[in-house]
């Protein structure tokens, strides 16, 4: 029986383990591939770079970047922090659980 709740909890542990690494993984391969796209695209010429610094002289958008605007396409760090937090949070609450359920020995005895 204490078999049983040790095994959940430690799935459950390594499924929380497992969720931020997948989560962080996915991230590096989004910003890898959007900067491979604007090098692509530089590289193309596809990118008018007298647009851009007439752009970047226009109030509000000093800033601008264009492999910044490729970064946030999806807004993957924004949605998929949240959403491995809250999967994270679902993990932690089995192991939690896991451990204050008891287990009727009588119910393993009918079997």
């Amino acid at each position: 029986m204490s078999t049983i709740k040790w095994s959940i909890f430690c799935l459950a542990i390594v499924g929380f383990a497992l969720t931020w690494i997948l989560s962080l993984s996915i991230s590096a391969v989004h910003a890898a591939h959007a900067f491979s796209t604007f090098r692509e695209f530089e590289s193309l010429e596809l990118i008018d770079q007298a647009k851009l610094s007439t752009l970047k002289e226009t109030p509000g958008y000093e800033n601008y970047s264009v492999y910044g605007r490729m970064y946030n396409i999806g807004s993957l760090d924004h949605h998929g922090f949240r959403f491995s937090l809250f999967i994270s949070f679902c993990f932690v609450l089995i192991a939690i659980l896991s451990l204050t359920i008891r287990v009727s020995t009588r119910a393993l005895k009918r079997e």
